[in-house]
């Protein structure tokens, strides 16, 4: 999801509410029935990190040992299901055997889990996925690629700046950029109080992401938006909530994308950052692009 422009376009600092009846309408609105993982992934693991911790990974090619490897790390409140989509396009054009792609959830989200869901902080969150690595791959000598989305962007370009991971040719940030995510942070409050809290069933809450214009692409939403949810129970019987409560991660947000650009632009690999929009580039970005890095 655009963050920015679905904070801005909500007129949070008004106390207006998002509208969800014509924010999108390029879907079928007659089938919000859930997708199976195993129509995009491989296999489903689950690797032990420590006695504590565990990081669940769709993967694409797992017993792979040539060719690119694609690590994935998505936003938060998402789910390595975010990637499905992308994923299945990106393996048609490699031979089988030939690449391993890995989307994972990072911890406190989908599948994973640790001794301390709630400390997402980027050094962690680092740690993370160079521990996932390491587990998934030792003694790599394959070409890396990390691709991070909106929160993940901040941590893979953390990750390749510091070069923890040998042999990352290619780092790719989708849709987030340093600047104008520091300028929305003072309007996320406002944002996560208009989503709804719970829903009445799995295809609603498809439905309002597409509606919402949270996730454009319906084929994503069905596969990935039931992970984002848990399912719970009241007098008004079955509901399903927010797997995250992402106003408790705000003490991270910051420090999430602080830096980012500076870390993108010095990074000794190939950069690509894809914008869903018109997003300006920052200061720092327009340099570094005028400068051919």
């Amino acid at each position: 999801m655009n963050m920015r422009k679905m904070i801005f376009k909500s007129s949070i600092s008004e106390g207006r509410e998002i509208p969800t009846d014509a924010s999108n309408t390029d879907f079928d609105s007659t089938d919000f029935e859930p997708l199976p993982w195993d129509k995009y992934f491989d296999t489903v693991v689950d690797t032990k990190i420590d006695s504590s911790t565990f990081i669940r990974s769709y993967i694409i090619g797992q017993g792979a040992s040539s060719g690119p490897i694609f690590i994935c790390h998505h936003g938060a409140g998402n789910s390595g299901l975010s990637f499905g989509v992308m994923a299945s396009s990106l393996a048609k054009n490699y031979p089988k055997g030939g690449f391993t792609i890995v989307a994972y959830d990072c911890r406190g989200h989908g599948g994973s889990q640790t001794a301390n869901d709630a400390n997402l902080s980027l050094n962690i969150l680092s740690d993370d996925l160079i521990n996932l690595f390491n587990k998934l791959f030792p003694d790599n000598k394959r070409d890396v690629y990390l691709i991070g989305h909106s929160m993940g962007g901040g941590v893979v370009s953390k990750v390749a700046a510091d070069r923890r991971i040998p042999s990352v040719s290619g780092l790719a940030i989708i849709d987030v950029v340093e600047g104008s995510a520091i300028e929305s942070l003072a309007f996320m409050q406002g944002y996560i109080h208009t989503r709804p809290q719970e829903f009445d069933s799995i295809p609603k809450a498809i439905e309002w992401h597409l509606k919402s214009g949270t996730i454009k692409n319906q084929e994503s939403a069905k596969l990935s938006v039931p992970s984002f949810l848990k399912k719970s129970s009241n007098n008004e019987g079955v509901r399903y909530q927010w797997a995250v409560d992402l106003e408790q991660t705000s003490p991270f947000w910051e420090e999430w994308y602080r830096g980012m650009s500076s870390r993108f632009l010095n990074t000794p690999a190939g950069k690509l950052l894809i914008l869903a929009g018109t997003d300006r580039l920052d200061k720092e970005l327009m340099i570094g692009q005028m400068q051919g890095k």
